[in-house]
């Protein structure tokens, strides 16, 4: 647990561990059924949406989980890793790439290859040689947004780097090895062409609470899939870039005393995006050799904008291999 976050946010962490207790217990009421949105007749809802049983249920207990998980980064690094990895797998099912995000980041058992190459293949089958964008391709609702596609290519980038997912065994995948092979060469290689031909890779629309934009992202997938001698710094120049908008927010949001210390404030208190890019990029590029660049980074820096870089450091995995 990072000790000097709730320090320098001012934070009880008696009171951070009510917040996610509050978000945890909500997300298990909400899927026991006991709660929910009223019953709708259909109309003005997108058909794609309805056709999936319960959607509303599950992203709201997503969201919950979620934000139980950012709150619980503050005092146990655990139980916010299971709580993050749950929100994932909701979404994941429901083809949401901020889904595949969480889960490569933060479960123990990664994503099924086959299933995150399809979709990878899918994205870049939008794009034509030139470039440009196919009206007809028919995606999956939830990647028709540039938002949910860029958290899908980090995540599909991390499972080709991670060494873990690169040497499974065929009964952690269903498959046999040369099938599993195949398939990882596959997806890399449509990961190749999108980071060549997409447009998002100097994109400016945001993603996250931070309003990062896009190109960011692509940016660092890009140094993820071909690692090269400045690979480490340029992605911990970025996420020192998004620990500085982080500061300045909730240096803005402390500002509302009132808001902030009854833990209401319209801001996320632990940033996921940051602690995410930080664990898959700790396992492309080597855990060890992450960590002591983000720890260097870490003595650079001072007040809130250390909050989240320490906090990455605190969710790190303890080895290569962990």
């Amino acid at each position: 647990m990072n000790e000097r976050a709730p320090l320098l946010l001012q934070i009880d962490p008696d009171q951070a561990r009510r917040a996610a207790d509050f978000f945890e217990s909500y997300a298990n009421t909400v899927s026991q059924g006991l709660y929910g949105p009223p019953q709708e007749d259909g109309s003005g809802t997108d058909a794609s949406m309805s056709d999936v049983p319960g959607w509303a249920v599950r992203v709201d207990t997503s969201t919950s989980l979620r934000l139980a998980g950012q709150w619980a980064m503050l005092f146990d690094t655990e139980r916010a890793r299971r709580l993050l990895s749950a929100a994932g797998g909701i979404l994941h099912d429901l083809g949401h790439g901020f889904g595949t995000y969480l889960l490569v980041a933060y479960s123990a058992e990664p994503p099924n290859l086959s299933q995150v190459a399809s979709r990878v293949e899918m994205m870049t089958g939008r794009h034509r040689p030139d470039g440009e964008v196919r009206e007809d391709s028919l995606l999956p609702e939830p990647l028709s947004y540039p938002q949910q596609q860029t958290y899908l290519l980090v995540a599909a980038t991390g499972m080709v780097r991670n060494s873990e997912a690169s040497h499974a065994t065929p009964g952690e995948t269903d498959v046999d090895m040369d099938e599993y092979a195949a398939w990882h060469v596959r997806i890399e290689r449509h990961l190749q062409l999108l980071l060549s031909r997409s447009p998002h890779r100097r994109g400016v629309a945001t993603v996250g609470a931070l309003g990062t934009p896009i190109r960011v992202y692509w940016d660092i997938a890009s140094h993820l899939l071909r690692p090269g001698p400045g690979s480490t710094d340029s992605v911990i120049g970025h996420l020192r870039t998004m620990a500085q908008r982080y500061s300045t927010a909730v240096d803005l949001a402390m500002a509302n005393k009132r808001l902030w210390f009854n833990g209401a404030a319209p801001v996320d208190v632990c940033d996921v995006d940051i602690t995410t890019l930080a664990l898959i990029a700790a396992r492309a590029l080597g855990v060890d050799h992450f960590r002591s660049a983000l720890r260097s980074a870490l003595a650079e820096t001072t007040g809130l904008e250390s909050v989240p870089l320490g906090i990455a450091d605190a969710m790190l995995p303890d080895t290569d291999r962990g």
